[in-house]
């Protein structure tokens, strides 16, 4: 025998081990915001409410100095590419031997020199003679796609929780089309700056979205809208459901890279193994993937408590409100009058905590 594991290093790697065979078995689509599929969170011609969420490193943002949470500068000052609230990435889509669209994330994601079977896979289709062939092989070729931490909101636009009460914080796969009405929020588009959002992810000051999706068959795009004010995160009344969010994003990195798999793994999934995901957000026909239960946030609680909300940190920490600005009752923000109803699928959160009077309404 080697050596021992002590025992908060056994549970923790017994953990990771856990975590690394549910991602390997589903695809993480327990921890995931399906836009398509039997499990989507709304139908063609539909819409959902969504708040994506800050980065998530963004606990780094803050620390502790002698007793209060202060704003670390040198955060602020990194990169641009180390402050995206997304990650990018690419993935594949291609017809399993079943007829049905299927995915896997392209194994350069995130090294353009590494080997990758979709890639290849996909090269080989579009040389070929055969006319079909040409055509799947263009179809599987490799799409950028934007990976958010979020959260759903609920048929009254209330943040949805969880069976234990904490925020049912997932990972959403944003499409380009979709990113680019992000973006354009953000921006301003090719409007000017007075239209611009700012940052829509940030948790005092972010705006909620209304994703609509196109009706299927029509070659249309989803539609992008920002509530027209900003609002926070969660109100003073669901502080305490709140604590300890920050534990609950996704690194979203690390999660792509977990599912991604090597080489052999990718190839078996190519030539009919496991499926990754639900359904080819270029198909809008309702081509459908595996029933699977939701997530439950029990495996990604922290083992840390972060400072209390209470905490005297100033208007720009996640956890305190400063003294001289009251905790708001209510957010004045509205998303855009809805169109269809969102898919009952979103309606899967609890009442615990009570649906709150003053939250985001669409």
């Amino acid at each position: 025998m080697g050596q021992a594991l002590d025992p908060e290093m056994m549970a923790a790697m017994r953990e990771k081990g856990q975590k690394a065979q549910e991602r390997s078995s589903s695809g993480s689509s327990k921890i995931r915001i399906d836009l398509y599929g039997n499990k989507a969170v709304v139908k063609p011609g539909g819409d959902v409410g969504i708040r994506l969420l800050p980065r998530w490193d963004i606990k780094e943002r803050y620390k502790l100095v002698k007793g209060k949470l202060e704003i670390d500068p040198s955060y602020d000052k990194r990169p641009v590419a180390d402050r995206f609230a997304f990650c990018e990435a690419k993935e594949h889509w291609w017809d399993g031997p079943e007829g049905k669209a299927r995915r896997g994330w392209c194994l350069r994601s995130f090294d353009e020199s590494m080997e990758c079977p979709y890639c290849e896979r996909s090269a080989e289709l579009m040389n070929s003679k055969d006319q079909a062939e040409r055509k799947a092989g263009y179809r599987m070729q490799a799409h950028d796609v934007y990976v958010y931490n979020a959260i759903l909101l609920d048929p009254d636009g209330n943040r949805t929780f969880t069976d234990d009460g904490k925020p049912d914080i997932k990972y959403v796969i944003i499409n380009q089309n979709i990113f680019v009405g992000i973006t354009s929020a953000m921006t301003g588009g090719k409007k000017s700056d007075q239209f611009a959002f700012g940052d829509i992810t940030h948790h005092t000051q972010g705006h909620d979205l209304l994703l609509t999706r196109p009706l299927a068959g029509q070659g249309g795009k989803w539609s992008v809208q920002a509530a027209p004010n900003p609002s926070r995160l969660y109100i003073a009344e669901d502080a305490s459901n709140w604590k300890g969010w920050m534990e609950l994003l996704h690194n979203l990195p690390e999660m792509v890279q977990s599912e991604m798999g090597d080489y052999d793994s990718a190839t078996a999934r190519l030539d009919g193994g496991e499926q990754q995901a639900a359904e080819d957000p270029t198909a809008e026909d309702g081509t459908t993937a595996p029933e699977e239960e939701p997530a439950s946030p029990e495996d990604l609680a922290p083992t840390e408590e972060i400072p209390d909300e209470s905490s005297p940190a100033g208007d720009d920490s996640p956890w305190g409100l400063p003294e001289d600005e009251p905790a708001p009752k209510k957010n004045t923000a509205k998303v855009p009058a809805k169109t269809p109803a969102p898919a009952k699928t979103v309606a899967k959160t609890v009442a615990k905590p009570a649906a709150r009077p003053g939250q985001v309404r669409r």
